[in-house]
């Protein structure tokens, strides 16, 4: 006869609160990695219009895996809320998950691959923030990673932007 298995205790433990905190971070992520599978979506849609079939189909496999580092340890721990390790965990995050600059040395050595899932995850996060992706690239990006327009780096986010995003409307006069 098999051995019955026991509950977590630790989970009969867990208040309202407590199991309220844990479905909102569950949320959190789960929205975002979804926002992004979206983008990667219309995005690989529209790189296989361009011919771009082997960069749209590893676009489609790794936004199936985007963030799931989230899941677990420090990032788990520590990425929602007000903790004082909140910077060690973005600093995590960001050196394990290719698609973020500060995971190379150089940022020149980001694939197309890695620089389009990067754009996905620019506009999930201007989706969820409520601000415009072509702004925030230009005035906070750029400047912050150092990033010239003239770049071969510069040039393949715009090209994925350009194709993810409707092109702004021409001015009226």
């Amino acid at each position: 006869m098999p051995a019955k298995k026991e509950k977590n205790s630790k989970e009969e433990k867990l208040s309202l609160e407590e199991k309220e905190s844990f479905w909102g971070k569950v949320d959190n992520i789960y929205r975002h990695i979804k926002n992004v599978e979206e983008a990667a979506f219309l995005l690989a849609r529209k790189l296989k219009d361009e011919g771009e079939i082997f960069l749209s189909l590893g676009l489609l496999k790794r936004a199936r895996m985007h963030d799931v580092s989230k899941f677990e340890g420090i990032e788990w721990n520590c990425l929602s809320g007000d903790s004082e390790l909140l910077t060690t965990a973005v600093n995590h995050h960001r050196s394990i998950n290719d698609h973020h600059p500060e995971f190379h040395e150089d940022i020149s050595d980001m694939s197309r691959l890695q620089i389009a899932e990067m754009v996905c995850d620019l506009k999930a996060r201007s989706q969820e923030t409520g601000t415009d992706l072509r702004d925030y690239i230009k005035n906070t990006f750029l400047p912050r990673y150092e990033i010239t327009t003239r770049s071969k780096f510069y040039s393949n986010i715009n090209y994925f932007v350009n194709l993810l995003l409707d092109k702004p409307m021409e001015r009226i006069e």
